[in-house]
């Protein structure tokens, strides 16, 4: 659940999430991949979410709220960077 916005409400209206009563809308599932050693930078661990669909997917550009929970996932881990990608094939983009 995160808290509605702008780019929520759209999602919700088009792809049928009913937001609650508290403003709270439900995007679906996220699937996570822990690597204790990245692929990608030795000595690093990397943990990879991933959208159920393409439309939760583009949320990532849509909404702030999305990225805040994300990025602030990652400061809180103490991560580095956080890259998303919104599954259109297009360049991802470092929040």
């Amino acid at each position: 659940m995160v808290d509605g916005d702008d780019g929520l409400r759209e999602y919700a209206q088009t792809n049928g999430p009913v937001p609650e009563a508290d403003g709270r809308i439900q995007i679906g599932y996220i699937y996570a991949t822990i690597r204790f050693e990245s692929l990608l930078h030795a000595g690093c661990t990397s943990v990879e979410c991933w959208a159920a669909t393409s439309g939760m997917s583009r949320l990532f550009a849509w909404s702030a709220n999305i990225r805040k929970v994300f990025t602030d996932l990652t400061a809180d881990s103490g991560g580095v960077c956080c890259l998303f990608d919104t599954g259109d094939g297009a360049p991802e983009q470092v929040c």
